[in-house]
């Protein structure tokens, strides 16, 4: 049996061994509350349970703090600090919520942000005990993810993206289902090794079922972001640390988009959906806006407006464009500094290239931040990952070693 330290290094977690007490049923009521949320959700679109949808939201809210303050004691340092960023920025929400008479739906909306982020420490708190058991539950959540979308052929009817006729969608809307396929894949890569030889193959099956959805099934671009910055990040990061790996794949990336952004050969903003056309929009809002509305926002739904040679009234399609909008330079910088401090905590390159990815999405479109499922299912991959590493000894890769239960 492997051995652990008293206290992990980064998340502060204490070794099971010292736990004077198994926090399972938590942990159990929160699993269970994912499994419904997404059996829920996939039958949204049929018309039916939606306000059992919304319940699940509210009912996750007092399951996760009552785990927190329970086992509040036995959060790390840094941990403890992500935590409360998260609490000051929800804070903040309720504050300029009511100063623009909206606070009810500008906490509803950017909580989207905050509860999955504390979802994640609280299943590290309730499934430190329970590792093994923890682990095999994130791998069946992402085979019903599969076998959702599978079944949805049958009886899914089909949707229209951009007057083009594509596959079912599943979970309310198009992209939403596109995060959350993305999500599946990379906990899928992340448990292939743990798995037996047939318990493999099945998963793989489903795995390149779900890249199909997403290449061909629905072609939706967006999502694919979260894939390629976070398996970027991982290779590059074989070469030196994930920072400097961060950098090689960005710095590029920049540099190629400049250039081609320069030529008027071809319609970027056509290609873009009208976003390039939008941020210049939005930018010249923030450039004519006033000091309070610079600082704290507009307020709630101000990113809402409606532009040239785009589908109506939109918003950013940025999140950080969004949120500056909306709750100014002060809510930005919050947002921020609790993506910094998410990124710190995190145990081995996996974690933090799952965030710089989670991070990415934002940047191009309504990315996985303020949407609430696909962020429970971020929350789960992550704690999966910092268990994994827990359970194996310094500098021993989750992708090497022992098959077996991470």
């Amino acid at each position: 049996m492997l051995t652990l330290s008293s206290r992990d290094p980064l998340t502060g977690l204490p070794a099971p061994g010292l736990l004077r007490s198994k926090p399972g049923a938590l942990g159990a009521a929160l699993y269970t509350l994912l499994f419904l949320k997404l059996l829920i959700s996939f039958s949204v679109q049929l018309g039916i349970l939606g306000a059992l949808n919304y319940a699940l939201d509210l009912l996750m809210m007092p399951l996760v703090g009552l785990a927190l303050a329970v086992y509040w004691q036995r959060l790390g340092e840094e941990a403890k600090i992500c935590v409360g960023g998260l609490l000051c920025f929800t804070l903040y929400l309720v504050v300029q919520g009511a100063f623009y008479h909206r606070p009810g739906a500008t906490v509803i909306y950017y909580t989207r942000f905050v509860l999955p982020l504390l979802l994640y420490f609280a299943l590290m708190l309730c499934a430190v005990n329970h590792r093994h058991a923890s682990a095999r539950i994130t791998e069946n959540m992402v085979a019903l993810v599969f076998v959702l979308g599978f079944a949805g052929l049958l009886f899914m009817p089909d949707n229209v993206n951009h007057e083009q006729t594509k596959l079912p969608t599943y979970f309310g809307n198009l992209h939403k289902a596109a995060y959350i396929f993305s999500v599946a894949l990379i906990i899928g890569t992340l448990c292939y090794r743990a798995q037996a030889r047939g318990r493999q193959l099945l998963l793989l099956g489903m795995m390149l079922f779900g890249v199909f959805m997403l290449l061909v099934g629905w072609s939706i671009r967006t999502p694919l972001v979260l894939l390629a910055v976070y398996f970027g990040i991982l290779y590059l990061s074989r070469f030196g640390a994930t920072g400097k790996a961060t950098l090689y794949l960005l710095v590029p990336a920049a540099i190629l988009s400049l250039a081609l952004l320069s030529t008027e050969v071809i319609d970027w903003n056509r290609i873009s959906s009208g976003r390039l056309h939008m941020w210049q929009v939005k930018l010249q809002m923030l450039s004519s806006a006033d000091l309070s509305q610079l600082v704290f926002g507009r307020g709630f739904g101000s990113d809402y407006i409606e532009v040239a040679n785009w589908f109506g009234e939109k918003d950013s399609h940025n999140n950080y464009l969004q949120t500056v909008t909306e709750l100014g330079v002060v809510g930005l910088l919050l947002l921020i500094a609790n993506l910094v401090l998410l990124y710190r905590v995190q145990p081995n390159r996996h974690g933090r290239a799952l965030v710089l990815a989670y991070i990415a999405t934002g940047l191009f479109s309504n990315g996985i931040i303020y949407r609430l499922l696909p962020g429970y299912l971020v929350a789960v991959a992550l704690a999966y990952i910092a268990l994994a590493q827990a359970a194996r000894p310094p500098n021993h890769s989750i992708y090497t070693g022992h098959k077996g239960r991470p």
